[in-house]
């Protein structure tokens, strides 16, 4: 069956709980300080159903319901971008953003971020080049 769009709008309220306790039921949960920063303002920039994902995505992830497998940690979730003295350029790697442009979801393991752009894009920020990658 292929994937499209339309079976991907409302996934994550839809089918994520049922998937995650199918393919990792005894892995154990990521968890996340209370200081974690805030999603809120990043929702208020994405377009509705590309929000709404991100708030139950976030909401899991704030009540230690996602997998640590997914690099879920307090150094890659909602990572603070600037704090850490790292720049963010945009895939033709001239356009700076800031962390008002992105939402950091995990890690891929080798330094890279999982991120969410302003139009609801899930992307790759390289963190060699700073960059997020093209195509990702």
């Amino acid at each position: 069956m292929p994937l499209t769009v339309d079976r991907l709008t409302g996934y994550v309220e839809r089918d994520l709980d049922a998937d995650l306790a199918r393919w990792f039921a005894d892995a154990p949960r990521a968890e996340l300080p209370a200081s974690t920063r805030p999603v809120d303002p990043f929702l208020a920039r994405l377009p509705r159903d590309a929000a709404t994902a991100l708030a139950g995505f976030d909401r899991r992830a704030r009540a230690g319901a996602l997998p640590q497998v997914l690099d879920i940690h307090d150094w890659s979730y909602a990572f603070d971008f600037a704090a850490n003295d790292c720049r963010i350029l945009d895939s033709d790697y001239e356009t700076e953003l800031s962390d008002d442009d992105v939402w950091s979801l995990g890690a891929d393991g080798g330094g890279n971020y999982y991120v969410v752009l302003t139009n609801g894009r899930v992307a790759v920020w390289f963190h060699e080049e700073e960059a997020i990658e093209a195509g990702t």
